[in-house]
């Protein structure tokens, strides 16, 4: 029998799945094919035998170049083990940044006395091309806030404290290129208040 493949699936970040197994294509050979997979780099092991072509490895990490083989075995008279190329999956860390900013503490007021949050430096991940998702994290259940930008602006017009973090991705979501800033602690005061004075005119 003859081999063609194992396809290569496109490069994904540590903890992800390759969206598209393993799979070749058999000419030639006869009878019944058994299949066997093989991790050859980092970890050499087998990793299937049966009659199905395609695999897939599941969730990679940590980051690193992960190669992978299959052999082709028909149980028809005079057939030998056919060995395919070698192909690689390549595993990149996940995305990056600075910081952001740590904590702030201002008045109630609208609109917003905050300074913006912004997102520095991104590096990493399968592009250098980010998606940004901002989230209010407390009180209560964690609600997205802004667009889909490195820069975001905290409301301040209800008084509480508030946390804030920014989740930055690369596409395709199967990917699985995710981080998360540290967290943003936001404390507004409520606005001061001036109590009416009597009226001093005299008569």
């Amino acid at each position: 029998p003859n081999i063609i493949g194992p396809t290569t699936p496109a490069t994904i970040c540590d903890g992800g799945i390759i969206a598209t197994d393993l799979d070749i294509t058999v000419t030639g050979g006869a009878g019944t094919p058994t299949y066997t997979w093989f991790e050859v780099s980092p970890n050499p092991q087998q990793l299937y035998q049966g009659p199905i072509s395609f695999y897939n490895p599941g969730i990679l990490s940590p980051d690193g170049t992960y190669e992978y083989k299959v052999e082709v075995d028909y149980d028809g008279e005079g057939c030998d083990i056919a060995p395919s190329t070698i192909t690689q999956v390549v595993v990149m860390p996940d995305p990056t940044a600075d910081p952001i900013l740590n904590d702030q503490e201002v008045c109630e007021q609208t609109p917003s006395s905050a300074a913006m949050l912004e997102v520095l430096n991104p590096s990493l991940g399968i592009s250098n091309t980010y998606n940004y998702q901002w989230w209010q994290t407390s009180p209560g259940t964690p609600i997205i806030v802004g667009g889909n930008s490195p820069n975001y602006t905290p409301a301040t017009s209800s008084a509480g404290t508030f946390t804030y973090e920014c989740v930055i991705t690369n596409d395709p979501s199967s990917a699985d290129c995710e981080y998360t800033t540290n967290t943003h602690t936001l404390i507004v005061e409520p606005s001061p208040e001036v109590d009416e004075l009597p009226n001093q005119n005299a008569t």
